[in-house]
């Protein structure tokens, strides 16, 4: 098969507009998938690009006063962001049409995430950002719910879930509603923020959750495409990584030398890898496969490294004296190659 060929037998078909149906789902108990395979696609990527940015213009205040009040206003949101995001995430991994209507679907929603960040961190001082903010996050989600209460005619098999979660959320948008009053509080305001969140939280996660499968005896339900998601995930941390590594070398904020500001990336670096390399180690002792037993090896032992690599990552900045930013990355790399080719013995 030569280039042309294989790029005509790759290339998408392109439709204005397509019946949604769910890409994979339950029937009894029994998972059912309505497609292949499929990789992370680019507007997803593209989606993901655009939330990173605007995650990494929320920390920036946070990063220049670490407290409890600047973290608490971080955290009130960056959530309705994320709410924002995981729709649109659930939407591409359960119903992906790549059809026109839905591509400006998701670029109106991210029309409006881009207004709601430009005017976020500016609404506990001005009652107009304030009310953009409210007002763009209410048509992101509306946009959103509108979708799946949409969708739940054409797809069954996610019918009952898709109409519960569309119901739960708009109930979710009513309590924001106070937002919009210039005579209410700004703690008053914080407070329904709050509740609001929790209640999204909540309601989303029961909406989705076994729990309610089991409780309504739901012959068709919702399923995950878990090798999506994990290709998903992995395209995601590799955009934060490069946000990161931008953030540090654009400016020169290092400064000349070794100055703080140095040492503060060094320890950034280290810190975030081992942090990673902890849950990893977490992750793997949690995880249990019925062939685990035919191993020579208890798995404790064969996934240690990553137990020691966390650990040596963690307090390797602490060498700064001794190793240079080269040889820093030389260790680094070491390490991590050093884990992924220890492979278990069978």
């Amino acid at each position: 098969m030569n280039c042309n060929e294989l790029q005509e037998a790759n290339e998408a078909s392109c439709y204005l507009i397509k019946q949604p149906r769910p890409l994979q789902w339950f029937y009894k108990g029994r998972l059912v998938k309505g497609s292949g395979e499929r990789q992370a696609g680019r507007f997803e990527l593209f989606l993901d690009l655009l939330y990173v940015a605007i995650v990494a213009s929320f920390s920036d205040e946070l990063a220049e006063h670490p407290d409890g009040l600047h973290l608490a206003k971080y955290l009130l949101i960056f959530t309705p962001a994320w709410h924002i995001w995981a729709d649109l995430r659930e939407i591409m991994n359960s119903y992906y049409t790549d059809d026109l209507l839905q591509r400006l679907v998701i670029l109106w929603v991210m029309a409006l995430l881009v207004l709601y960040a430009n005017n976020a961190y500016l609404a506990d001082h001005d009652i107009v950002a304030m009310r953009t903010t409210a007002a763009a996050y209410i048509l992101a989600r509306f946009t959103t719910l509108s979708v799946f209460l949409v969708t739940s005619f054409a797809a069954y098999q996610h019918r009952v879930q898709a109409r519960i979660m569309a119901a739960c959320m708009f109930v979710g948008l009513l309590i924001m509603i106070p937002l919009f009053f210039e005579s209410v509080s700004i703690q008053a305001k914080v407070a329904v923020v709050a509740v609001a969140i929790f209640y999204q939280e909540l309601t989303w996660g029961l909406t989705l959750s076994p729990w309610i499968k089991r409780k309504l005896n739901l012959t068709y339900s919702t399923a995950v495409d878990i090798a999506h998601e994990v290709d998903r995930m992995a395209a995601f941390f590799i955009i934060i990584l490069g946000e990161f590594v931008y953030s540090i070398i654009v400016g020169h904020k290092t400064g000349v030398g070794l100055t703080a500001g140095y040492a503060k990336a060094r320890w950034l670096l280290g810190g975030g890898l081992g942090v990673g390399m902890f849950c990893l180690w977490v992750y793997g002792m949690l995880y249990r496969v019925d062939e685990e037993e035919r191993l020579v090896l208890p798995k404790w032992l064969r996934i240690a490294m990553r137990l020691v690599a966390a650990i040596v990552l963690i307090v390797l900045p602490q060498t700064h004296d001794h190793l240079d930013a080269e040889g820093l990355m030389f260790v680094v790399m070491g390490i991590f190659a050093f884990v992924l080719r220890k492979k278990p013995v069978d």
